[in-house]
């Protein structure tokens, strides 16, 4: 984890980009105490990333779960659609040997 020395941070503070938002987001510059205060307000950190590696980690692996339960879950569903796709198909074939028969009695008494 790397943080900003104080020369890397004197240089930024007087940079006219970091100057130009300190006026305006009215900040005054005594030290550094209050942009710290404010980056800490916002949720960020004033060194190295936001969050530390280990949430990112954790993140990763709740997301790669949900992942697996979403796949477990889709292919429960696509067994269901599968059988109900045979009933379905089964259904259609009774009907088709039904009509079937009925043709074939009507044939008959002619």
């Amino acid at each position: 984890r790397r943080g900003f020395t104080p020369k890397t941070a004197q240089e930024l503070i007087q940079s006219p980009a970091i100057q130009e938002w300190l006026q305006a987001e009215q900040i005054g510059y005594s030290g550094g105490a209050e942009i710290a205060a404010y980056l800490r307000d916002k949720g960020c950190s004033p060194i190295g990333p936001s969050e530390p590696v280990h949430s990112l980690e954790d993140k990763l692996k709740n997301r790669e779960s949900k992942i697996q339960e979403l796949k477990a879950e889709l292919a429960m569903e696509r067994e269901e659609m599968d059988k109900f796709l045979e009933k379905l198909q089964t259904q259609l074939a009774n009907l088709q040997m039904g009509e079937q028969q009925t043709k074939i009695q009507a044939s008959s008494r002619k």
